[in-house]
């Protein structure tokens, strides 16, 4: 609900609560500058008055290190089935929150159907709704919505004896309906704007003149100087100094004012009003109003609200009572998320304070950790060792953050320091000891070590090193986590799987760091675009600086190597990188430096051919690997120590390092790695094939993968355009589906989609324009051309000359494409992961076909393609229900293969091991028969492997 102040908000949501016979959660929003974490707070108190038997979770899941929009969803969650109302008034005052915008637009994104919420706003408050919007889940009132009828107006004078000698129509042509204006007598106003309703802000001016004109000095002055509080009693007022507060009160209650009285000793002014009166107040003298602050901040205190009171004590300009109070309540405010707020506190504090008070420094801590600033934070940590204080050195959960923000920062000794010597042995330092532990070579510390998750803010340093050791599967299965550093590994982990898609879907938004940055680039870079990865590299090169960190440094110079060798072969910008990174002063005691330096300068070997030192450096990386059980980058090691040792002429060791890279591959769940490593050394997979007797085997599927690899673009990004050529063929444009009348049209965007968006002229009108007359087929090519700009509405979009034909309307897809895309994704799948990813796809695309009625050459072409496609996805399916056991499903998927393509004797092959796998020989020979009697049509017999296969399993 947006309409302006006066306009009867609130009025109307309270008469339509009063209808309702459900829980009613009321929440009116505090000031502008209110922090996330303490909305939160006050939201769930709402709910919680509503429904006393609903459980208090957000203050627990802040302190767990849960973000605040992920226990914002929480919340929204644990409402489910409760037939709840949320009201949240004045929503305008968080319009400047980035912070508590996020948490209240995670609220409404997971609040279930049984949760109605509405909003009050004298403004438009952006809260990312427009998902809902478009599924009609949000609805609107405004200001016209509001605004009184004659009669309604009539009405309302009525009820309040002010109806005589008032033209009721024509107040309400004057004030457009305005409730507060007709309410109050705006239209009288010699300065209101007839029909401008409440936007022209007559108030002002009638408030002054006719209200505040007609009460007596004392009751004027109190007003304005009670205009602090939301809330007016005596015994407030009186805090502020004001004295005979009782008396006055008694002489407002009857008077003619926009104020709510509970009785004659409690009030609450109008917003409007109240607004008015803020700006009356602010017109006090400075010294005034430093006094009613100050004795504001006090009352507060008294009040428990020590949090607004140091808002206050800071705005009287008292910061040594601002400092007093925040030292009790700041590290309780850092725990709960609201980091910027304790940021403008310790800006605002005295320097030396900062320095010396342990929450101060305490909280200066968990700010530069936050910014990942850990040179700051690391000397915050010095400051807080040197104070000593017993209560916070005994805290584990601070003693953990000290000790990582030394790692991070670079100091190794200080932070093993922190925890072997100063913190208590429990769960959260034994993990926080693990996690830096696992990443140096000189600590026992092992992955196989692993403590179990703390349910704090350390989890997501236990996911990042699962990330890191390629646990990919497992990381994936957890399900959603609130903490953003899980998901942030967890969104590494859907990459390593090759769903890159999803990957980038479910990259969370609103984060910022290095962290973020990295993840960022290795998505960008596994999805086929390189510019973007090393724009993102580039624009995070400034929050690398603020890190401060060498560990970050280090992992940013070989993201740069790794960038430089996989787009451009630029092996001495690469080596001049790794040297770079040798220079840090702990590179050499860390796990994960170690491995990518002996990775990379065994690739640069590789390229230079130098057969001695890339095979020297990949054993070292390989065995780095495989000690620490750090399966991340195995696969790709693997396979170029295969290919070091083949030019070293070491067949053997050849063969055991490409069986690691494939065994590696099988346990993280995805041959994404592999597949890039094979695509760059095919000669490994050609080698291993050639000594291959199963031609149904591991390697004969890495073949398959590469070539549908080949034929695939790689390139993952949002279209701009997408030729949907299912059933009745449309073009999806900005998300809007447009039927096309011209098939020639839809052949012509397919066609150059299949192409990647450019083709020869000659190549095109050859392909779908059948004529023999080149004047027809230019004229009919014209047509086409024409139909496609008007349809885009884009007359740039498509552009015929030099003798190609180019799209240049951004990204241009098609079902087929994106269809072809999906299928790389499943190649990189194995087990289970590779039989879901295969049965959703052919579920959706079973018996369905493309492009009806296009009767071009390539367009029959390309429905055979298309068919010959989603066979090839069913019949992946039934070899991956097959690996998993699940011989049913495989039995009839492969059935439903055979009976399209009676050819494919590998799919007799696999008809055959499921009947052996359930124990049915006779369907074994079956299965074989069928396969001699298909083939024979060719004529041809089954294969030695087919025949090999027969005898083996009878």
């Amino acid at each position: 609900m947006t309409a302006t102040a006066g306009a009867g908000k609130s009025t109307a949501v309270a008469q339509y609560v009063e209808s309702r016979e459900a829980p009613v959660a009321w929440l009116r929003a505090d000031d502008g500058d209110i922090a996330a974490g303490r909305f939160l707070l006050y939201l769930e108190r709402a709910i919680r008055i509503a429904r006393p038997d609903h459980p208090a979770k957000v203050e627990e899941a802040l302190a767990r290190g849960i973000s605040q929009q992920d226990t914002a969803a929480l919340l929204a969650e644990s409402t489910a089935g409760l037939d709840l109302l949320v009201v949240i008034d004045e929503i305008e005052h968080i319009a400047d929150s980035t912070g508590s915008r996020s948490v209240l637009s995670a609220f409404l994104s997971y609040a279930g159907p049984s949760t109605k919420v509405i909003l009050i706003s004298r403004r438009n408050v952006d809260l990312g709704l427009a998902r809902a919007e478009l599924y009609g889940r949000v609805g609107h009132v405004r200001e016209h919505d509001l605004a009184f009828s004659i009669g309604e107006a009539e009405e309302a004078l009525t009820r309040l004896d002010r109806s005589e000698g008032v033209d009721v129509a024509d107040a309400v042509r004057a004030t457009g309906g305005w409730v507060t204006g007709v309410l109050f007598e705006s239209w009288r106003s010699a300065h209101h704007v007839p029909g401008s309703g409440g936007e022209a802000d007559p108030l002002n001016s009638f408030l002054s003149s006719e209200i505040m004109a007609a009460l007596d000095t004392r009751c004027q002055d109190f007003l304005i100087r009670t205009a602090v509080l939301d809330v007016v009693s005596p015994q407030r007022a009186a805090q502020l100094g004001i004295k005979d507060g009782a008396d006055t009160m008694r002489v407002l209650y009857d008077a003619h004012l926009p104020v709510e009285f509970d009785g004659p000793s409690r009030m609450r002014s109008h917003a409007r009003f109240r607004d008015y009166l803020i700006d009356r107040w602010a017109e006090l003298e400075e010294t005034t109003q430093a006094d009613i602050r100050y004795r504001y901040g006090q009352l507060l205190v008294l009040e428990g609200c020590p949090e607004e009171a140091v808002t206050q004590f800071l705005s009287a300009g008292d910061p040594a009572q601002a400092e007093d109070v925040a030292a009790e309540v700041i590290l309780d405010v850092a725990r709960r998320g609201d980091l910027e707020l304790v940021e403008r506190w310790l800006d605002a504090f005295r320097s030396w304070r900062v320095d010396s008070v342990p929450a101060f420094i305490a909280a200066d801590l968990l700010v530069g950790l936050d910014h990942e600033e850990f040179g700051r934070a690391a000397r915050a940590a010095d400051r807080l060792l040197q104070v000593g204080d017993t209560a916070l050195l005994s805290d584990s959960r601070l003693l953990s953050v000290m000790a990582w923000g030394y790692f991070v920062a670079g100091r190794v000794e200080d932070s093993l320091r922190v925890l072997d010597q100063l913190g208590p042995r429990d769960p959260q330092t034994a993990a926080m000891r693990f996690c830096i532990g696992v990443e140096l070579v000189d600590d026992q510390a092992h992955y196989r070590d692993r403590p179990a998750d703390t349910h704090t803010e350390t989890d997501g340093l236990l996911a990042r090193v699962d990330l890191a050791h390629g646990r990919f599967r497992e990381l994936v299965d957890r399900g959603e986590i609130p903490l953003t550093a899980v998901r942030l590994a967890q969104v590494g982990a859907l990459a390593g799987l090759g769903r890159l898609e999803e990957a980038q879907e479910r990259l969370p938004a609103n984060v910022s760091g290095w962290t973020y940055t990295r993840m960022q680039v290795e998505i960008l870079a596994e999805s086929g675009r390189p510019a973007e990865a090393w724009s993102a590299l580039i624009a995070g090169r400034e929050r690398l600086a603020a890190s401060e960190s060498p560990l970050y440094r280090m992992f940013a110079l070989l993201a740069e190597a790794h960038l430089s060798l996989r787009f451009g072969r630029d092996v001495e910008h690469a080596r001049a990188l790794l040297r770079a990174v040798e220079q840090q002063p702990t590179a050499m005691r860390r796990v994960r430096v170690l491995e990518q330096l002996a990775l990379w300068k065994g690739l640069i070997a590789l390229l230079e051919d130098d057969v001695s030192e890339a095979a020297n450096q990949l054993n070292a990386a390989v065995s780095l690997m495989t000690k620490w059980d750090r399966r991340l980058f195995l696969p790709m090691a693997a396979v170029y120590l295969a290919e070091a040792q083949w030019r070293a002429n070491n067949e053997d060791l050849a063969d055991a390092a490409a069986d690691l890279a494939l065994r590696t591959a099988t346990e993280i769940g995805s041959t994404q790695l592999l597949n890039d490593s094979l695509a760059d050394f095919p000669a490994v997979l050609s080698r291993r094939l050639d000594i291959e007797v199963d031609p149904d085997g591991p390697w004969h599927d890495l073949g398959r993968t590469l070539i549908i690899n080949a034929e695939t673009s790689e390139v993952v990004r949002p279209a701009t355009l997408c030729v949907d050529e299912l059933d009745t063929p449309a073009v999806v444009l900005s998300g809007r589906r447009h039927p096309v009348k011209l098939v020639k049209c839809i052949e012509l965007l397919s066609y150059l989609a299949t192409a990647g968006g450019s083709a020869p002229r000659a190549d095109v009108i050859s392909a779908l324009f059948e004529s023999k007359n080149d004047q027809a087929a230019n004229a009919y090519l014209r047509i086409a051309v024409n139909g496609i700009r008007d349809l885009t509405g884009d007359p740039e979009c498509i552009q015929v000359g030099d003798g190609h034909i180019r799209w240049s309307g951004g990204i241009l897809t098609s079902t087929y494409v994106s269809t072809m895309t999906a299928y790389r994704r499943v190649r990189a799948a194995n087990g289970p992961e590779r039989l879901g990813l295969s049965m959703q796809l052919f579920n959706e695309l079973d018996g369905k076909t493309i492009l009806q009625g296009a009767r071009s050459i390539w367009a029959l072409d390309h429905q055979q393609r298309w068919a010959a496609l989603v066979l090839d996805i069913c019949h992946t399916a039934a070899e991956a229900a097959y690996d998993t056991a699940r011989y049913g499903l495989a039995h009839r998927l492969v059935g439903q293969v055979l009976a399209r393509d009676a050819y494919r004797e590998r799919a007799w092959r696999l008809s055959m091991k499921i009947a052996a796998a359930v124990g049915d020989t006779d369907r074994v020979i079956a299965a074989y028969r069928d396969c001699e009697k298909a083939l024979g049509e060719l004529p041809t017999t089954p294969s030695k492997a087919t025949r090999e296969l027969l005898a083996r399993l009878r």
